[in-house]
């Protein structure tokens, strides 16, 4: 309960954590993000890959915990096999869509828009841990940074998240 309570007390402050924006090298954010899930990565052998990403305006803290929230989604939703994870992005002509793509579990296509609602959670598995807020935050931050996140299914098994920052925010291809 204590962790639920945490968690929507989170959600509920991510517009106001974002007063003065300012340059984030996403690599930045994805490192720190990277070193939060130390203990989850050495236990389950992740391993999550990078291309260049790009630098965007927003807030730093945020930013890590968006990919934070996503990167142990996409290890915790692996259980019983190494999970792979490769971030990548990719720039058109008014947005930059970064990707993070998984070999977990996934889910339906169905449930992918529940995923982003509080307290929802499609998957009933009792042995594993969690709220139903961490991505529901991930689509607060988003919108917070002026774009939006999105889900497909993986075709190579596991699910792929986009991130659409609007180019009006990213400063430069990293």
């Amino acid at each position: 309960m204590d962790a639920l309570v945490t968690d929507l007390h989170e959600r509920s402050l991510v517009t106001a954590h974002l007063k003065n924006p300012e340059p984030v090298k996403l690599a930045d954010s994805i490192e720190l993000a990277l070193l939060n899930l130390v203990k989850q990565i050495n236990e389950t052998g992740a391993r999550v890959t990078s291309s260049d990403l790009p630098v965007v305006l927003g807030t730093a803290g945020l930013l890590t915990q968006l990919f934070t929230n996503l990167l142990g989604n996409s290890i915790k939703y692996s259980p019983g096999k190494e999970p792979v994870i490769r971030i990548s992005s990719d720039t058109f002509e008014d947005e930059v869509i970064v990707s993070v793509s998984d070999n977990g579990r996934g889910v339906s296509s169905e449930e992918i828009p529940k995923i982003f609602e509080p307290l929802e959670r499609v998957d009933k598995d009792p042995g594993i841990a969690g709220s139903g807020v961490g991505l529901s935050i991930c689509k607060t931050i988003m919108e917070a940074h002026g774009g939006s996140i999105g889900a497909v299914i993986n075709p190579e098994g596991g699910m792929i998240f986009k991130l659409h920052f609007p180019k009006a925010i990213v400063v430069r291809p990293a």
